[in-house]
């Protein structure tokens, strides 16, 4: 992840399934005026999957925190880029 320059600061919020972490982001997303980008949401995108829960079932356990790796890399480097 520290390919690029940081322009701009990144949070990242982890915790259990289910914890409120996507409510808590897009809250303090829209409070700081940045981006928001849901991992779960871009992991189903990339998977051309309705529902986060169709991509695990699609990935499997494994494949769906290997996918969600990648997407959160994706992630942090677009907002470097576009900070």
């Amino acid at each position: 992840l520290d390919t690029l320059p940081m322009t701009a600061p990144v949070v990242v919020l982890l915790g259990l399934r289910a914890s409120g972490k996507s409510s808590a982001g897009r809250r303090a997303a829209d409070a700081l005026k940045v981006p928001f980008i849901d991992l779960d949401e871009l992991v189903a995108h990339r998977s051309r999957c309705e529902f986060p829960a169709a991509a695990l079932a699609k990935l499997g356990l494994g494949g769906f925190r290997e996918a969600e790796r990648r997407a959160l890399e994706l992630a942090v480097d677009q907002c470097r880029l576009t900070g």
